[in-house]
């Protein structure tokens, strides 16, 4: 497994289309037209559960009486959220859930702070120098491209249904590998059938009674809205 470059994705999409040695197509418009391929093929990987080698962390303190968080300033390159955890005293770690948009109105802001860790997986690659580099995972770099060709080909109004087929034959390989992960799922989490969380993390008792809650003032769930992180109690 490696990464391969934006100068290697070049020659290798010019000798694809057979442009080679055509000095018509600029490496400039080349690098726009791959720059909008690997964004497909990055969701493609995305949408079928692996691309998991690509994800990235990043440590976040949650501020008292504070609820939203602009990631665009925090991480830059974010763009989808793989887990979010507190990171409890002792160093363990507690996954947040994404709160039920039901459940909004009866959540408040925390009320104490709490250190988080965020694991997401980037942006897409903008490619534009030639130096830049995108990890194909498992050498899924091959659909970039692919879906440059079909946009060449089509803008010369030349036949696109080779690169078409391959197309859809490295989408199917990654259906494979994705239902291949499936075969191992996660281990299901037991818990005690005489409790519930209630509104604002309130746990209650078979018989109603409010046991406590330890994270009823600290952070408890999470929201994504556009790319503002939203936290609740």
């Amino acid at each position: 497994m490696r990464s391969v470059t934006s100068a290697e994705l070049l020659s290798r999409l010019r000798s694809a289309v057979g442009a080679e040695n055509d000095t018509h197509v600029k490496d400039p418009e080349l690098y726009k037209v791959l720059t909008s391929a690997v964004a497909d093929t990055w969701d493609q990987i995305l949408s079928y559960g692996i691309g998991t080698e690509g994800v990235k962390s990043y440590s976040l303190t949650a501020i008292p009486g504070q609820i939203e968080y602009d990631l665009t300033s925090l991480v830059p390159d974010f763009y989808r959220v793989e887990q979010l955890y507190v990171v409890e005293s002792d160093g363990r770690k507690r996954s947040l859930g994404h709160i039920n948009p039901s459940e909004i109105y009866c959540s408040s802001a925390p009320r104490q702070g709490a250190n988080l860790k965020l694991y997401y997986f980037p942006v897409a690659p903008t490619f534009s120098t030639g130096t830049e580099t995108f990890d194909g995972i498992n050498g899924w770099e091959e659909h970039t491209i692919q879906v440059a060709a079909i946009y060449i080909k089509a803008k010369k109004e030349d036949d696109t249904g080779q690169f078409r087929a391959r197309k859809r034959e490295l989408e199917a390989r990654m259906q494979v590998m994705a239902n291949r992960l499936q075969d191992s799922p996660p281990r299901v989490v037991r818990r005690h059938p005489g409790y519930g969380v209630g509104c604002r993390g309130t746990r209650y008792g078979r018989h109603g009674y409010d046991l406590g809650f330890p994270y009823n003032a600290g952070v408890r769930s999470y929201n994504l809205r556009g790319a503002n992180l939203e936290l609740y109690a």
